[in-house]
C-alpha cells in the first residue's frame, strides 16, 4: 500500500488531503510545516510528499531543498494558490514532480497522485473492486447514514428532516449500531452520547464511522 505524506499548516487542507488519499486505498500521514514533515521522513519511508508552498517555520520550498541535500527522492507533488508562470516553472526546477493549483477539486488530486505515483489511470477503480466495491451510497446513487440512539422518536424526527436522497437506517445501541456498520459503509454515522448502559457495551470500540457525531 503507497504511503503518502501531506504538509500543511492548514488543518482542513490536511483532513482534505487525507480524506481524498485514504479513500483511494492509501496510508497518509500528516505534518504541520516543513521541520515536522522532515522529522516524519526521518522517522519513517513514504512514497510521495503532497507539499504546501507558503507555511511558517520551514516553507514547502525549504523543505524540499533540506529533502535532497540529505539524499532524500521521495517524490514531491507541491501545492500552491500561485498560478504565475515564472512561479510554476521556479517550483518545477525545484525538482517536484507536479504541482495542484488551490483551491482543487478531489478529482484532480486524485490524479496527479496517480500520476506522481506511476500507477494505472484505473487504480482507483481497481482498488475498489478488489475491496468489493463497498461505498456510502446504495445501488440507487442514495447517500447512507446511520443513527445511533435509543429513542425512537429521535430517529423519526431524523428520517422527517432529511432529503429525499439520504437513506436513513437507525440502531437502538452500539452493539447493533457496530453490526449495521460492519456490513455497510455510511457517508455519516451519528451517535447519541448518552446512551443508557443496556444499549451500550463501549464507545471506545466503536471506531469504524467515516464521520462520527453526537448531540446532548
Amino acid at each position: 500500500m503507497p504511503r503518502i505524506l501531506t504538509v500543511d499548516d492548514s488543518r482542513p487542507i490536511r483532513m482534505i488531503v487525507s480524506k481524498a488519499l485514504i479513500e483511494m486505498g492509501f496510508e497518509v500521514g500528516e505534518a504541520e510545516d516543513g521541520n515536522d514533515g522532515l522529522k516524519k521522513l526521518g522517522d519513517s519511508s513514504y512514497d510521495l510528499v503532497v507539499l504546501d508552498v507558503t507555511m511558517p517555520n520551514l516553507d514547502g520550498p525549504g523543505m524540499l531543498a533540506k529533502m535532497r541535500e540529505r539524499g532524500d527522492k521521495t517524490p514531491v507533488l507541491m501545492l500552491t494558490s500561485e498560478s504565475k508562470t515564472s512561479i510554476v516553472a521556479a517550483l518545477m526546477k525545484l525538482g517536484i514532480q507536479d504541482y495542484v493549483l488551490k483551491p482543487f477539486k478531489g478529482d484532480e488530486l486524485r490524479a496527479k497522485v496517480i500520476k506522481a505515483l506511476k500507477l494505472p489511470a484505473d487504480y482507483v477503480a481497481a482498488k475498489k473492486a478488489s475491496s468489493g466495491g463497498a461505498t456510502a451510497e446504495a445501488d440507487d446513487g442514495k447517500l447512507a447514514v446511520l443513527v445511533i440512539d435509543d429513542m425512537e422518536n429521535v430517529h423519526k424526527k431524523l428520517r422527517s428532516m432529511l432529503p429525499e436522497n439520504v437513506i436513513l437506517e437507525t440502531a437502538m445501541g452500539v452493539p447493533d449500531g457496530l453490526s449495521a456498520s460492519r456490513n455497510k459503509k455510511f457517508k455519516v454515522i451519528l451517535v447519541d452520547a448518552e446512551i443508557p448502559p443496556r444499549w451500550s457495551n463501549s464507545y471506545a470500540c466503536y471506531n469504524r464511522p467515516p464521520v462520527f457525531g453526537a448531540w446532548h
